[in-house]
């Protein structure tokens, strides 16, 4: 997490009033970053459609 641009003090007292781990995860949770499968790198750059053209060819060809 960015501290300096994300860190209010309304976060910062919720975060230190957390009692679990799992309170604290809650919390940070909605600023954790994505996770970049190949799949999502390949639909930022375009290619979902081919994959699923691609899907259809295969569908046909074992029918």
């Amino acid at each position: 997490m960015d501290i300096n641009q994300r860190l209010t003090e309304e976060l910062k007292k919720q975060i230190l009033a957390a009692e679990t781990l799992v309170a604290v995860e809650d919390l940070y949770r909605p600023y954790r970053p994505k996770r970049r499968t190949r799949a999502t790198i390949a639909k930022e750059k375009g290619l979902e459609p081919l994959a699923a053209l691609d899907h259809i060819v295969e569908d046909k060809g074992t029918a």
